[in-house]
């Protein structure tokens, strides 16, 4: 119960926070005067502001203490010795970014690929910044059979 309850105060601090970036992104927007009324749009880029806080805090990025200590316990040639739930985790992980980036900028032309390219070049930049934040980016397993 005191794990749900831990996580439910992340969740909360979480949504904060995306708030936050969102109002100060608006209001920045407003004063440079590239925005005028309201519209249902910025329902959608709250969304990605919130789930780009979460997606921070879940991959450990915001409580990182980056050091060049320890790198050879590392599996750097994925999917080779790791379990299939990470490795689907890491999919469901960016599965929204695929839904809120068309909506957050309609203008530009998506493309399945494109949306690919960017949800895994993401990925790779949290995983390589896992691997020197003390967090592990696949960790290999060190029991021999």
């Amino acid at each position: 119960m005191n794990n749900v309850m831990r996580e439910l105060w992340n969740l909360k601090l979480v949504v904060v926070v995306g708030v936050g970036i969102y109002t100060v992104f608006l209001l920045v927007m407003y004063a440079l005067k590239k925005r005028r009324g309201i519209s249902w749009r910025y329902l959608a880029e709250l969304a990605f502001c919130v789930y780009g806080a979460s997606l921070l805090k879940l991959t450990g990025i915001f409580s990182m203490q980056y050091s060049l200590v320890g790198i050879k316990s590392y599996n750097l040639v994925p999917f080779i010795d790791s379990a299939f739930v990470p490795v689907l985790l890491n999919y469901l992980l960016f599965l929204p970014y695929g839904f809120l980036l068309p909506l957050v900028f309609p203008s530009r032309k998506w493309t399945w690929k494109k949306l690919l390219y960017i949800g895994a070049g993401t990925s790779r930049c949290i995983e390589v910044l896992q691997l020197f934040g003390g967090r592990y980016a696949e960790r290999r397993s060190t029991m021999l059979f």
